[in-house]
């Protein structure tokens, strides 16, 4: 019991603090976006909108398959860590 309280307890802190960074990067790409947009309707700059939609799109792919790895890394009783660089929250074992 000891062993699989610490890997669920592993396991959701990594998942909670990728998807805050996910999240993070999710809301500043869209705030890019969106200020493209606005500052010049009518002439938007299509570089930087469309740089910022691949970024959107990418940063949505990785949180998938990183959570995908994540979730069968657990299900097969294995510690593993996000490769991702900011952890707000504590709970995470370093194997």
């Amino acid at each position: 019991m000891g062993k699989q309280a610490a890997l669920v307890r592993h396991h959701s802190s990594e998942a909670l603090n990728a998807q805050i960074c996910f999240g993070v990067l999710w809301n500043v790409f869209g705030g890019i976006y969106l200020a493209a947009l606005l500052t010049r309707p009518q002439d938007p700059p299509f570089a930087v909108l469309f740089t910022v939609f691949i970024l959107m799109l990418l940063t949505a792919a990785g949180s998938t398959v990183m959570s995908i790895i994540g979730a069968v890394q657990a299900s097969q009783g294995r510690f593993w860590r996000y490769p991702v660089l900011w952890r707000p929250v504590r709970g995470a074992v370093r194997p």
